[in-house]
């Protein structure tokens, strides 16, 4: 499931329950794993690329938001107020796939365009 939602206050897509091969990324994005607690519901942090254990979905931005430096970010006190999910949830492999290749701005969201 693809979900619209804003991270830090600028729009980022989530994977809910998917994992993105690296074969199948889009050039020019940056894709980040969230990792999920022992209860599986509620993320506890955004990583680079190595969750295999706990794996809750992938983030998709058009913006860096982890680097070499800083590799992981703890959402557990973080998650409620940082990540507002729109409703709307994308389950449509093929639009999934579109959504992926388009920019991910504010305006794309409010037109309705991914």
């Amino acid at each position: 499931m693809l979900r619209k939602t804003f991270f830090e206050a600028r729009p980022v897509l989530i994977c809910e329950g998917l994992k993105i091969p690296n074969n199948e990324r889009v050039p020019n994005k940056f894709y980040y794993d969230i990792r999920h607690g022992d209860d599986s519901v509620i993320p506890i942090s955004i990583e680079r690329n190595q969750v295999i254990v706990n794996h809750w979905g992938t983030l998709v931005a058009d913006y860096m938001i982890l680097s070499s430096k800083f590799p992981s970010l703890d959402l557990s006190s973080y998650y409620k107020r940082q990540f507002r999910f729109s409703g709307e949830e994308i389950y449509d492999q093929q639009i999934i796939r579109r959504i992926l290749y388009s920019p991910i701005t504010r305006d794309s969201f409010k037109k309705g365009e991914i």
